[in-house]
């Protein structure tokens, strides 16, 4: 590694440059690493390239900053499962890490290269990316399973009974408003008051997601497309007579609500 801009060590000319023994890595192999691994990938090669340099502290920064990053792709990829987002996610930060590489490490990199210092291996580069790349699937995994067993509806819920059906509610709705719910369904024989329909849901949850009206449905088995197509039709109804035309998402829920079929308000049949 090249030092310049430091005094070489007492006993040695001021003409002396000092090249470390140990290699540095180029902003290319960064971009590398980052498509094959993700953030952690490129992050973990600035990080030991900070080393090289004699600065820890930007080493640790490069590391915490390139896992925060990895976090959150990963939390906007589970949120938003589409082709076009994935492929946003995958090529947008291999891009920034080579430009973060390029502007923080390429002019170090280049005087370490000049004056004789080594090149990181390839073979190195490839084989971390795909360690940081089993990272974060490994991830992904632990999280997926973590949630597995959380409720999409959770906290105290009260209940209300209409007809045959019970309709429950969660704090931040009024009995009112579940009871509305609930007649509401049993005019449109979405709610019978005697079980009658073979995919009747066994209770009706009257809840809130963040500012959305939420109506749910606990099925014992998850629906097919026109079972949900059916459902998915309340939605018009119940926000032109319970919500006085808000939007109203339609959710399906397993018994115990850990899976659920989220039929949203702007995709609901016309």
């Amino acid at each position: 590694m090249s030092v310049p801009e430091r005094a070489p060590p007492s006993g040695l000319p001021g003409n002396v440059t000092v090249i470390s023994i140990r290699p540095m890595y180029g902003a290319d192999q960064v971009c590398f690493a980052t498509f094959l691994g993700g953030p952690v990938g490129g992050g973990w090669l600035m990080a030991l390239n900070y080393q090289r340099l004699g600065e820890p502290a930007k080493a640790h920064l490069a590391t915490g900053l390139s896992v925060l990053a990895t976090a959150a792709l990963i939390a906007i990829g589970l949120a938003i499962p589409s082709l076009p987002t994935l492929l946003l996610l995958w090529f947008v930060p291999t891009f920034v890490t080579w430009g973060l590489a390029q502007s923080l490490q390429g002019a170090a990199y280049n005087r370490h290269v000049a004056a004789g210092g080594s090149r990181g291996s390839t073979w190195r580069v490839a084989g971390l990316g795909v360690a940081s790349l089993a990272m974060c699937c490994g991830g992904t995994v632990v999280y997926e399973v973590s949630t597995e067993f959380e409720p999409v509806i959770s906290g105290p819920m009260s209940n209300v009974m209409i007809g045959e059906s019970s309709v429950l509610y969660t704090d931040d709705v009024t009995r009112a408003e579940a009871q509305r719910v609930g007649e509401e369904l049993v005019a449109l024989e979405y709610l019978p008051r005697e079980a009658r329909w073979s995919a009747v849901p066994r209770d009706t949850v009257v809840t809130r997601n963040g500012d959305r009206r939420v109506v749910a449905s606990n099925m014992e088995d998850f629906p097919d497309a026109d079972v949900q197509l059916r459902y998915h039709r309340v939605a018009e109804p119940l926000s032109r007579e319970v919500y006085d035309g808000a939007p109203v998402d339609i959710w399906l829920t397993d018994d115990e609500m850990r899976h659920c079929i989220k039929l949203s308000w702007e995709t609901r049949p016309r």
